[in-house]
């Protein structure tokens, strides 16, 4: 996320992702893993995995969505990660402080 702003709009980006792939993002504040619904047994690297939001990749395999962490998240760590949910493929998570 850049910023990774608590209470403020920020911006996901993400590359890598096969043109035109429909990718959910997800985050928690906890660490762990949560199976991802419907790609049997993948799981993501984000304990109890809220979907934050979905997009689709641009030509080039890469997605930019907002977010908007609520202020209450201010000092804790947020963990996210992206699936590309019509290929059961997860991306690299990123562990990030919310400012």
């Amino acid at each position: 996320m850049t910023p990774p702003a608590a209470g403020a709009d920020d911006r996901c980006f993400g590359l890598g992702f096969r043109p035109g792939a429909t990718v959910a993002v997800v985050g928690s504040t906890q660490a762990g893993t949560t199976l991802v619904p419907g790609c049997g047994a993948l799981t993501v690297d984000v304990g109890a995995a809220v979907l934050l939001a979905t997009t689709v990749a641009d030509a080039d395999g890469r997605i930019e969505t907002p977010l908007h962490p609520p202020a209450f998240l201010a000092g804790r760590t947020a963990y996210l990660q992206a699936v590309d949910t019509s290929n059961c493929i997860a991306s690299e998570p990123v562990v990030q402080e919310l400012l």
